[in-house]
């Protein structure tokens, strides 16, 4: 390696000493060829531990106002880590241990220590040129207080993981206690962190297989959605005690590691395994109430929004209306609809009474009765899951978006379910203030996917509500293009 990395040589780029006069006419010398083979030659967890370790930072300086620290004081911290510790040595413990081991200071036989110490020292050497000190320039003031703030980390970093997922939204169900809070007291609330983690690893994996369903990919395996159904049923089954809890991270680690040749779970599996654990569980209503809709976010983000294709005989094929169908898609909606109403009906009651000018659905319909809950709880925001359903699994979506959500899944339910179609465009009609007849012309009138326009027209004619807002003429011409 060392070989190799001599051979590359280096480069002189453009960029003066922070503490020069003469910074404009400065150059200095780049070892990032360097660099990168030293970061390729790390493992996977070692990766995975970094990369964990500088959101964590990265997000607390940002929330605390400073701007002393940088990805590659991180990274020079690591290689002199490395160096004394040897790439072998470090790694193969539980990832709180590797970011912890990577954090903590340490010192070793010549006198230097990892990124805490080399603050506190006011000195952080560069990894290639160990007599440049990169933080030289900081004032004390500055360094001290982002030492104090690593120190916080260091001794809090379960804490501090959990206030960057929440931070960053980017957990799919949102229980009522956030899990900042949780983290606070790990042995006291350990079993409803393991309860927070499981629903949010099952709706995950949810997440991966229906990605794939979307891509029409044909393979057959999806390791990301395995490694979390198993780390699922581990937790699942994992008890809350001290010794239980000490050793846990063991079996989380060897459910990571998933053969290729491995089947992935099939949606079916994922929900049947949610349905179970909720029976079991017996979850408060609001909580019970996140996983449903949790459920029908991923639904939402994932199902198929467009035709295969660009040109009319693509988007009228076959094939093409069979991704639109996708089945797998069909179920979750319609799984979302039916457990939330088992489990968490007093909170779409709770909506109906409290919202005296809200939208008006209407349907005979079973199944679109369930879904038309859902939408009220959406529409509503009862609850943090129920304003967290903005069709983005990661980032929410802005408000603005959510007349555009819930307009392209009318379109799209026109293809697998007419009943739930109609209550969406109601919806989105609400939102808009039109009328629904005319959120339905526009499919009928401007889309180039004959299947939809065909179903958007037996629609307005099973709906004598929307007949009676068409004049003779208009209403003749619908049916002459239906009977053809």
């Amino acid at each position: 390696m060392v070989s190799t990395i001599l051979a590359q040589g280096c480069h002189i780029v453009p960029v003066g000493s922070h503490r020069s006069v003469l910074t404009d006419f400065e150059w200095r010398f780049s070892f990032s060829i360097a660099e990168l083979m030293l970061a390729r030659s790390l493992s996977e967890k070692q990766k995975l531990a970094y990369s964990i370790l500088k959101a964590l930072i990265k997000n607390e300086m940002k929330l605390r106002g400073l701007d002393v620290f940088s990805s590659y004081h991180l990274k020079t911290s690591l290689f002199w880590f490395l160096e004394d510790k040897g790439t072998e040595s470090w790694g193969k413990d539980s990832l709180a241990k590797n970011i912890f081991n990577l954090l903590a200071p340490r010192l070793n036989n010549r006198g230097l220590d990892f990124i805490i110490a080399f603050y506190a020292r006011d000195c952080l050497p560069n990894y290639f040129i160990s007599k440049n000190n990169m933080i030289d320039h900081r004032s004390s003031k500055e360094i001290m207080a982002t030492c104090h703030a690593l120190r916080h980390i260091r001794d809090n970093v379960t804490q501090y993981l959990c206030r960057y997922i929440e931070t960053n939204q980017s957990l799919a169900v949102l229980f009522d206690t956030q899990l900042t809070v949780l983290a606070q007291r790990v042995t006291d609330n350990f079993g409803k962190i393991l309860q927070n983690s499981k629903y949010n690893f099952l709706v995950m994996a949810l997440a991966y297989v229906l990605k794939k369903e979307g891509r029409l990919d044909v393979s057959h395996n999806c390791p990301e959605a395995n490694s979390l159904v198993n780390k699922a049923q581990l937790l699942h089954q994992a008890s809350i005690s001290k010794e239980s809890r000490d050793k846990l991270h063991l079996p989380l680690a060897e459910a990571s590691v998933i053969p290729q040749t491995e089947e992935s779970p099939t949606p079916s599996l994922i929900l049947s395994l949610l349905e179970e654990y909720l029976y079991a569980d017996q979850l408060k209503v609001t909580e019970s109430s996140a996983v449903a809709l949790a459920v029908f976010n991923v639904f939402l983000t994932l199902h198929p929004r467009n035709t295969i294709g660009d040109n009319a005989v693509e988007m009228n094929s076959l094939e093409n209306q069979n991704y639109l169908t996708n089945p797998c898609f069909k179920e979750c909606l319609f799984w979302a609809g039916r457990l939330h109403e088992t489990y968490s009906d007093a909170i779409y009651d709770f909506v109906v009474k409290k919202w005296k000018n809200g939208p008006q659905f209407y349907t005979d319909d079973e199944e679109a009765k369930k879904f038309m809950k859902l939408l009220m709880i959406i529409l509503g925001k009862p609850t943090k899951q129920a304003s967290a359903v903005t069709g983005s699994l990661v980032k929410r979506g802005i408000e603005g978006q959510r007349f555009l959500m819930i307009r392209v899944l009318a379109d799209y339910l026109l293809h697998v379910h007419l009943e739930c179609s109609y209550i969406a465009y109601q919806a989105a009609a609400y939102l808009m203030g039109r009328s629904v007849l005319s959120e339905i012309y526009n499919v009928i009138k401007w889309s180039v996917c004959s299947q939809r326009k065909a179903r958007a027209i037996e629609l307005v004619l099973l709906k004598h509500e929307l007949q009676a807002e068409l004049s003779k003429e208009e209403f003749g011409k619908l049916v002459e293009v239906h009977l053809k």
